[in-house]
């Protein structure tokens, strides 16, 4: 899961700053999914890929 929610974030042209008020988490939490640091519950994962429009399976 490190790095596709960064990879699929920059695909859609998204600063991780704007990713993270339309999740409604913090960056610095996003950036710690991002890198592997926390790993997200399974309902933010399916709000993530909702969002950016992809399967959630693939995390």
């Amino acid at each position: 899961m490190e790095n596709r929610i960064a990879e699929l974030r920059k695909e859609n042209n998204m600063t991780l700053k704007q990713l993270a008020k339309e999740l409604n988490i913090r960056d610095n939490t996003l950036s710690q999914y991002e890198t592997g640091k926390r790993n997200p519950q399974m309902g933010l994962l399916q709000e993530i890929a909702n969002f950016l429009v992809c399967q959630w399976s693939i995390f």
